[in-house]
């Protein structure tokens, strides 16, 4: 899940109904905190505007569960 916008507070926290998806991974663009929308299934990654490859590193290792 990516998202733009800094104000998160209208999107519910993401809690789908298929069991098989274990881990959700939310990344918020221009440092955008998704924490809350990540739900206790997930985590939360923050991605600054002007990223870096160690930026995209992080959200791989997200996704990768490491």
């Amino acid at each position: 899940f990516f998202y733009p916008r800094k104000n998160t507070q209208s999107l519910p926290v993401i809690d789908p109904k298929n069991k098989e998806i274990t881990t959700i991974v939310a990344v918020g663009f221009d440092s955008t905190d998704l924490t809350r929308v990540a739900g206790t299934r997930g985590v939360a990654v923050s991605v600054p505007y002007y990223w870096k490859e160690s930026d995209v590193e992080n959200v791989l290792k997200a996704i990768q569960g490491l």
